[in-house]
């Protein structure tokens, strides 16, 4: 049997780290591959969000409220993500701000009665601690929810770009204090990474 040198030792050893870091590696694109399953509340699919201008003068003829609102990410964002139900004044707040309230083109009335009785059900799920929802909120901008992976690390959500339409819905809250999104179309190009309020950059 043929003795091992120094040399012949550390290539082993070497040779088993490679290996236990590949083991690693395998279970990293695993849980890459962890679908999660998204509930749809409400689609409106003709509805666009109102112009640059509609929307500013509808914010600032709120007296003493939505004023900051205007360095706000919500009237410009593609992407809103809720991981905790901040009550029914600053849901209608961010409402306002993101444009669903702005005339002329306001969510149809039909569209705003589901989505606060949507809201309404994801507090309750929260019970009297709404900071601990198990589920994420979400809503979209001129595009669909097609799919929500997590990897440990992130979650990863794909959209279909559309010309209009909004969409509600919630996913499985992950972790507690993990909060890393990145948006993906489905030719899986890189549209964002986020946290809470993803504006879509051209595909990269």
């Amino acid at each position: 049997m043929k003795r091992l040198n120094s040399q012949n030792l550390l290539i082993a050893s070497l040779l088993g780290l490679s290996t236990l870091f590949a083991g690693s590696y395998l279970s990293v694109k695993a849980q890459s591959a962890q679908d999660i399953p998204i509930d749809i509340c409400l689609t409106s699919e003709s509805w666009n969000r109102p112009n640059a201008k509609d929307q500013i003068a509808t914010l600032r003829s709120i007296p003493n409220r939505h004023e900051p609102s205007l360095t706000y990410q919500e009237w410009t964002s593609d992407l809103i993500l809720f991981r905790e139900y901040y009550g029914l004044s600053a849901s209608v707040g961010i409402q306002v701000r993101a444009g669903l309230f702005t005339p002329p083109r306001s969510l149809p009335q039909k569209d705003l009665t589901r989505m606060n009785e949507c809201v309404d059900k994801w507090a309750q799920v929260g019970g009297a601690n709404p900071n601990n929802n198990p589920l994420i909120e979400f809503w979209l901008f001129k595009h669909r929810m097609k799919s929500i992976k997590w990897t440990g690390r992130e979650y990863i959500i794909t959209v279909e770009p559309k010309n209009s339409g909004f969409q509600l819905g919630y996913f499985k809250k992950q972790s507690p204090d993990i909060f890393a999104v990145k948006v993906i179309n489905t030719k899986g190009q890189l549209l964002a990474k986020c946290e809470s309020c993803c504006k879509f950059s051209k595909p990269k």
